[in-house]
């Protein structure tokens, strides 16, 4: 937080931010009530864990190689 209001940033309430930094379990209700703009920024995102987790990366990675080879996307699948 210090170092956001060294760089001219400050708290704010409502929906006018740039940055949201909160626990995981809170962002669920963020987004839930509304959407991002463009320029704001989260430390989490809804499933964040499929991709941050190595098992869960992994298989969606091969469930995503499986998709494109369905589609006939063999050169894409074997990148």
């Amino acid at each position: 937080m210090d170092a956001l209001k060294r760089k001219g940033y400050k708290e704010v309430e409502g929906d006018d931010w740039d940055i949201l930094w909160v626990e995981r379990e809170v962002i669920y209700d963020v987004l839930n009530q509304s959407h991002l703009q463009n320029h704001q920024k989260v430390n989490h995102f809804r499933n964040h864990f499929e991709l941050t987790r190595k098992d869960l990366m992994v298989k969606n990675l091969k469930r995503y190689k499986k998709q494109l080879e369905k589609e006939g996307k063999f050169e894409d699948a074997a990148t």
